[in-house]
Parts: structure tokens; sequence; C-alpha cells
């Protein structure tokens, strides 16, 4: 698995005629035109937010591509005004980057990667080491539920994106545990490139069945309520997830190779906000 992993697509690439407003549309690789969702006429900005973000999250315009406004308007079945407020909320998101002709979905860099890995790892050890001192047994059932239905959809040959809402759902649940809004505001301000990243690791890992252990490990922690346990599984499960931790581990190694054999000093590390390389 790698951490430059490309988002799955069924959506050709845009550009290279005139679209009539000074933009360009690419006639050798047009969408399709049952790509994205028709959205009811009466529909407001809203809609066609929720239909695109979606679309996007799920892989269905890629990372890089640009994004046409009369291609889209005419695809979802609106003007182009509800699509532009809706492009100017995506842009917020992060989702969407550029402006003009140069707009575009955002494509993750190696750096975005390693800052999102970092400040999931900050915020979340945090989160779950306040739910461990008041997590109540019907949340706890909860989310073992969302892991053994992680567990069950693995059996299936097309379940990435099953895995990946799972993984999703289940963080949130569990980011919603403790009473730190604050906190969970800067986390929630994040989710969404959280969840597109979460895409890219899903359909990269070759075992979706790790993935559901790793929820599984990091479950019983929390419940175990030990916060230097929590700190380190926390931490571990955010990079074994992903090549990124063989990235990290690779950097980490070089300046203390003396430890290079045990994994565990590298996500100790990184727990207690070490810089990783």
């Amino acid at each position: 698995m790698s951490v430059g992993a490309s988002l799955p697509s069924t959506v050709d690439g845009i550009r290279t005629t005139d679209d009539g407003e000074g933009g360009h549309v690419d006639n050798a690789n047009p969408m399709s035109d049952d790509v994205l969702p028709k959205v009811q006429r009466s529909a407001l900005s809203e809609d066609v937010y929720s239909s695109l973000r979606e679309v996007i999250l799920r892989g269905r315009l890629k990372p890089d591509q640009r994004i046409v406004e009369e291609r889209l308007a005419a695809q979802l079945g609106v003007s182009r005004a509800p699509l532009r407020e809706a492009i100017w909320q995506l842009k917020a998101d992060g989702l969407i980057v550029g402006a003009g002709r140069s707009t575009r979905v955002v494509a993750l860099s190696q750096r975005d990667i390693r800052e999102l890995h970092l400040l999931r790892t900050t915020l979340e050890t945090t989160l779950y080491q306040s739910a461990a001192t008041v997590i109540s047994e019907k949340e706890i059932e909860a989310l073992d539920r969302l892991v053994r239905k992680m567990e069950m959809v693995t059996a299936s040959e097309q379940c990435h994106q099953q895995i990946a809402q799972l993984d999703f759902e289940f963080h949130q649940s569990l980011c919603e545990v403790p009473d730190l809004p604050r906190v969970r505001s800067v986390w929630e301000d994040q989710h969404v490139l959280f969840r597109l990243w979460l895409n890219v690791v899903a359909e990269a890992e070759d075992d979706p069945m790790a993935i559901a252990r790793h929820h599984r490990i990091l479950l019983e922690a929390v419940v175990d309520g030990d916060p230097s346990r929590i700190a380190v599984e926390t931490a571990r499960h955010v990079y074994l997830i992903s090549d990124a931790f063989h990235t990290e581990r690779r950097r980490w190694i070089r300046e203390h190779a003396e430890q290079a054999g045990d994994p565990y000093h590298l996500v100790e590390h990184l727990a207690d906000g070490g810089e990783a390389g």
C-alpha cells in the first residue's frame, strides 16, 4: 500500500474545448452522464453541496480533476447559482481548491497527509483518553457493533467503501463521547479531509481485516482506560493503518537507530508530540 495511492474513479478528466464562459471541457475524456445524482430543481445549494461532497469523498470525482461549472450544473439539473455556492462551501471544507479555470478537486500531498496524521493523533488521543473516563456500556456496545460490521463486510470483494464509512462512523462516535466541545469542533473542522484520506487507505489496503483488527485493539484500549495505552494505540492505529507509519518509521530510525527494532518506540515518540523527522 502506498501513501500516495489514488482514489478510485469512474469520472474522466475535463478540459480543452471552450465551455462558453472562458472555461474548457475535455472532449477526449468527458464526464459520463450518470456520474452525478440528479438534484431536484427546487433544491437549494445545500443539496448540491451534499451531492458533490459525496461524489468527491467516494472518489467519483478524482483528485486534481478540474471542476467545470456548466457540465456539473447540467448533470445535477440545477442553475449555476446554487452550484457556485456549493463550490464555495467545498472550498471551505478543503475539498476543492483554486479559482476560475484552475478550480479542481484537492489532491493531498505527502506533506498534507503527514500533517493530517499528526493532527489526528493529537486530537484523537485527547478525545479518547477523556472518553475512557465517561464511556457507558451502551456506547461501548454501539462501537463494538461497528467493529463487528467491519469484520463482516471484509468477506466481500467490494468492501472498501463500506470499510471506509464504518471506519469514519467509529471515530466520529468515539469522539462524541467526551464533553470536550472545543476539541471536538477542531476535529470536526478537519473530518472531511480525514474521511477523504480514509477512503484512500481503504482502497489501498490489501488486508481489509487488518483495519477491523486495529479498531478492535483501539476500542479495547479505551475500555481498559489506561491513558498511556490509549496514547500508544491511537498513534499506532493512525500510523499503522497506512504506509505512513512505515514512512515515518524510516525517517525516525535515521535519528534513533538504537531503538529501530521496536515500533512502539516510534508511536510513543509520536504520541508524546515529538517531531517525526
